[in-house]
Formats: structure tokens, C-alpha cells, sequence
């Protein structure tokens, strides 16, 4: 079995769609399929007969964005071609094979329900960006949850630095905030810190996509997971099921989010709460807004260069903020002079870097992002 894969072009090479990726071609190794990513860019000029080469006519297409995907769909409509979207989910009136994404209205739920279980009533939903039919999904819950809540929404429009500036003048009459992301998280409570408002003693602090670095950060940040391999490995399942189904069929998969608590709560364990109702949002409002601000792309390069490391990638880390010299860093972490050479580099490309020594510069952001240096 043949799967192809497009990309939407501008998230080709970050963090979430490269653990998609590398999830659905783990699982097309172990299932013993062929996996072909597409170049998004001419999807139009690619000869489609020869992609599929006489087998099932159907593309497993990643898309975050809503001003992507609902582009493409009519130009694989017209060629007769099944379309499975991973992440977005279209209108009812768009025609697709199956849909693949995670929970977000669950792990909104997850999210509110516990910190009502905490005695938190006060809550804000922050740094949400607009262009995202995710985080337009966890804005139409949010609102659902309780009347007047649209007020306590702040969205990034441009920038983190203008989202916090639109949420500080009312920061204290809150007592919990949920941020759209980890990236968000961070940058929250670094602006914070700055303006003497603690967490969690003042305010608690959630986030989406509870990650590496907020584990890392002080204090760690309590959140919901997502699963992102298990988006990739659900995609291919769902794919090879399809490719057995009478076209009539179609299929929604969401993958479950799991709460994780710490530091940014108190650790607190939350008493019972009454469920409150499951909301399932319609349609989501059009628009195009990104963080375009130097906060969030330093940010989001040091989550990227973590969530894609290991633990001698962590070692080299530590041992550059040391300013250890190559011959110490090969002799302490026993790689050649080649493996070294390749680890650096493919830093420097995460970290958006050309010289080890911005490399330095950019690794000692995020040591002050862990509070190690001021």
C-alpha cells in the first residue's frame, strides 16, 4: 500500500507536523506500507496518475491553519481524489474521506473542569491565535463554558508582547489562566515574573501541550498532553482502513489528551466537580494572524530544539553553556569529531543559527528561560 503525504508548506518543518511525519512513516515501516511525502508547494503540477499508480486515489493531507486546507480541497475534488486532513477539520458542507485530529474540546474540558476542581472560577484563556482552527476551537468552548466569557479572551494577533499587554492591566483579577500553547506558557510567565505577579501563589498557570520545556521551566507547567504520534499512527490505521471501504464511507478519529499536573497549580489534586456539558463548536470565523514577533520565534526555536533532542543532545547543552571546547565535548560525551559536527549542526538549523557561538548565545535564552541565570 502506497500512502502520500502533502505538508501545508509553511509548518513543513516544524516540531508538530515532523512528529506526525515520523510517526506515519514508523508506522508504514511496521505495517509494511510505502510513504511518500509530496512536495506541497506544486501539488498542481504533480502527475497524480503516477502517484497512485492504479491503487486508491487518496492523500493524507497535514493541515493546521484554516486558510490552507479549505484552499486545496476543491482542486482534489475535482480530480476525483479522497482526502484524509490531519489536524484541521473542515466545514460540514466540505467533502473529505476522514479526519484526523486531537481532542481539543475534551482537553479544553479536562483543563476547566480541574481548575474548578482547584476552586479556580476566575479564568482566562490566553494567547490564542485567530489563523488556528484549533485554537478557534478551544475559544468557542471556552465561551460555551460559561456566559460573558468572550470578555476574558486575549488573542495574539501579532505579537505575545501586545497579547500581554492587553491582559496585564487585569491580570490580578484572575486566578487561573489557560494558554493556547506551550510557547504561550512561557512567554506568560517570564512576563509575569517581570511584573511581580507569582505563580502559582497569584495566579495558576495551564497550558496546552505540556512538552519538555515545561517540565524544564521553574515552575513547571501543569497541562494537557497531546499526542502527536498517535495523530500519525491513527492517520495511517485509519488510511489502510479506508483503502478497503467503499467510498461512501467516512471517518472522524480524535485522539485523547492526558492532564498533567505540577508546580504551575501547586501540585494540587482537585476535588470533585459536577461535569459540566460537552460543546461542540460549527463553523470557525475566517482570518489570517501569526506570531511574528522575535519573543515567540526564539520561543518556539528553543521548544522546537528540545522537543527534537535526546539526552546526549541535552549533555551538549549543558556542556556549551560551560563553554567546554569541542576535544572536552567529544571526550565527554564520547562522540567522534563527526557525530559532534553533526549534532551542532542540526542545532544550529533549529536554532536558526550559522556559528557555534550564536548557537552559545541563543542556548544561554533559554538557560534564563529555566531560571539558571538572569
Amino acid at each position: 500500500m502506497h500512502i502520500p503525504v502533502l505538508i501545508e508548506p509553511e509548518y513543513v518543518r516544524s516540531t508538530w507536523s515532523q512528529t506526525v511525519l515520523n510517526a506515519i512513516r514508523a508506522e508504514g515501516i511496521k505495517l509494511k506500507y510505502k510513504v511518500t511525502l509530496l512536495n506541497s508547494d506544486n501539488y498542481t503540477t504533480l502527475d497524480w496518475d503516477a502517484v497512485f499508480d492504479r491503487g486508491e486515489r487518496m492523500v493524507l493531507v497535514l493541515a493546521p491553519s484554516m486558510s490552507w486546507a479549505p484552499k486545496i480541497l476543491p482542486f482534489f475534488e475535482k480530480l476525483d481524489i479522497s482526502v484524509i486532513l490531519v489536524v484541521f477539520n473542515p466545514s460540514e458542507t466540505t467533502s473529505v474521506r476522514g479526519i484526523v485530529r486531537m481532542d481539543y474540546v475534551h482537553a479544553m474540558n479536562q483543563l476547566l473542569q480541574y481548575l474548578e476542581g482547584c476552586g479556580r472560577r476566575r479564568v482566562a484563556l490566553y494567547g490564542v491565535n485567530p489563523a488556528y482552527f484549533v485554537d478557534n476551537m478551544k475559544s468557542s468552548f471556552f465561551r460555551a463554558w460559561k456566559p460573558g466569557n468572550d470578555a476574558h479572551i486575549y488573542p495574539a494577533y501579532s505579537s505575545l508582547a501586545e497579547c500581554y499587554a492587553s491582559f496585564l492591566p487585569h491580570a490580578r483579577t484572575y486566578d487561573a489562566v489557560i494558554c493556547s500553547n506551550c510557547m504561550v506558557g512561557i512567554s506568560l510567565l517570564q512576563h509575569l515574573k517581570r511584573n511581580g505577579i507569582h505563580v502559582p501563589e497569584d495566579l495558576y498557570l495551564t497550558v496546552f501541550d505540556s512538552g519538555k520545556l515545561t517540565d524544564k521551566v521553574t515552575p513547571s507547567l501543569t497541562g494537557v498532553t497531546l499526542d502527536y504520534e498517535e495523530v500519525g499512527r491513527q492517520a495511517v490505521r485509519l488510511f489502510s482502513w479506508l483503502y478497503r471501504q467503499k467510498p461512501c464511507t467516512n471517518v472522524s478519529v480524535r485522539v485523547r489528551s492526558r492532564l498533567v499536573i505540577r508546580q504551575s497549580t501547586a501540585m494540587q489534586q482537585p476535588s470533585a466537580v459536577e461535569p459540566s456539558h460537552l460543546f461542540i463548536p460549527d463553523s470557525e470565523p475566517d482570518g489570517i494572524y501569526l506570531y511574528c514577533d522575535q519573543e515567540a520565534r526564539t520561543i518556539q526555536s528553543i521548544v522546537d530544539l528540545l522537543n527534537l533532542s535526546d539526552e546526549t543532545d541535552e549533555r551538549l547543552i549543558q556542556g556549551l553553556l560551560e563553554n567546554q571546547t569541542n576535544a572536552q565535548l567529544e571526550e565527554s560525551l564520547f562522540l567522534s569529531s563527526y557525530a559532534l559536527r553533526y549534532r551542532l549542526k542540526r542545532m544550529m538549523a533549529l536554532a536558526h543559527c550559522e556559528r557555534k557561538q550564536d548557537l552559545i548565545e541563543f542556548l544561554k535564552v533559554y538557560d534564563k528561560l529555566l531560571g539558571k541565570t538572569e
